[in-house]
């Protein structure tokens, strides 16, 4: 269960964004005065809070979640800009006058938090956040390790079909090639696939440049 937060607000009450308009701040968005600070204190938590992200990367390191106390016009930034000092639970403080405006499901958040939640409300969102977090953690680790075994499966077939036709041989036997060699130097079979992808495009490549001169 979490238990220290490290809650963020943006550097200024309000600030325009490119096209000059002017974004509402989250405590003018918060018509209740209600503070995340407040709400998260009253359970018993540990909270720290800043404005801007001065020191912010050294409390990441503190704290095992970020609520971003931030209007929803920043939202997207803030949300990569607290992942790309760690990964952590992100939680939303929505203020309550943006709720059904804000509130969808293209959020890249693990919970959405807001001032007419109940206590009650409150904790067990903070728990589903951890947890979902856990689970997009884990998601993203399997979805890297499938991209990372789809490529190197790129590399051994484009090194069986080379060897089939370098050697005459069938793709068991081709394979069977790759697998031996690997053992023999120690290496992966992808590895070994790859130094003979490589060296076959290096020498494809200098007898083209070749027979042009």
């Amino acid at each position: 269960m979490l238990q220290h937060f490290l809650v963020i607000r943006p550097s200024g009450e309000a600030a325009a964004d490119a096209s000059g308009e002017t974004k509402r701040s989250s405590d003018e968005a918060d018509r209740s005065g209600i503070r995340p600070e407040t709400a998260i204190t009253a359970l018993g938590f540990r909270v720290q809070s800043l404005r801007g992200d001065q020191k912010t990367k050294a409390l990441a390191a503190k704290c095992e979640a970020v609520i971003l106390a931030v209007p929803s016009s920043c939202l997207d930034e803030w949300v990569a800009r607290v992942l790309s000092w760690r990964d952590w639970p992100v939680i939303w403080w929505c203020g309550e006058a943006a709720v059904t405006e804000s509130c969808h499901g293209g959020l890249e958040v693990d919970g959405v938090l807001f001032p007419g939640m109940t206590p009650a409300q409150i904790h067990w969102t903070l728990m589903i956040s951890s947890s979902h977090h856990l689970r997009r953690t884990q998601w993203q680790k399997e979805r890297e390790q499938l991209l990372s075994r789809l490529e190197e499966r790129k590399w051994i077939e484009r090194a069986k079909a080379i060897l089939c036709e370098m050697k005459k041989i069938s793709e068991a036997d081709a394979y069977e090639f790759l697998r031996t060699q690997a053992m023999n130097e120690r290496k992966r079979v992808v590895d070994v696939a790859s130094s003979i992808v490589n060296v076959y495009q290096w020498i494809s490549e200098n007898k083209t440049g070749g027979s042009r001169k």
